[in-house]
């Protein structure tokens, strides 16, 4: 059994795999419409216009970031960096990080480099209870919390 709050997708076993799966699919979504709507434009072109409309990975603090399928989540980045340079799927990373998309930052570097601003506003709010939870979870090995901090 699932529901929805804030747009986010809870599920009855506690894990945000379910919603990182819809994640990915609206990500995706997004990113070839994109694609289509600048077919008149250049790759750079693209890619700019891609990290501003398409990588927001809203809700990904909520998840376990090193998971398969937050894992997904980030590689359909890399594919969506191929497809916009015309490249065949099975390119190298490491030439799509390096070379292709080169002026850009991964999605997975977005969503970790956002992560310690995240966990620190969340100790830095007005609210005591807030705090506390963030202090509680941080040191609970389960938590996503505590293994994204790890």
């Amino acid at each position: 059994m699932t529901r929805e709050h804030l747009g986010h997708i809870l599920h009855q076993d506690g894990t945000m795999d379910q919603d990182v799966k819809v994640r990915r699919a609206r990500y995706i979504d997004r990113s070839v419409e994109l694609r289509k709507k600048m077919n008149f434009a250049g790759p750079d072109m693209v890619m700019k216009a891609h990290d501003i409309h398409c990588c927001d990975a809203y809700g990904s603090m909520l998840w376990k970031l090193r998971t398969k399928g937050a894992e997904s989540y980030f590689n359909a980045w890399n594919t969506a960096v191929k497809l916009t340079h015309r490249v065949p799927r099975n390119t190298f990373t490491y030439i799509v990080e390096s070379f292709l998309a080169k002026d850009n930052t991964t999605m997975r570097n977005q969503v970790l480099c956002r992560y310690p601003g995240f966990q620190q506003g969340l100790l830095r709010s007005p609210s005591p209870e807030v705090q506390l939870l963030v202090r509680v979870v941080s040191k609970i090995p389960v938590t996503n919390t505590w293994d994204n901090i790890k």
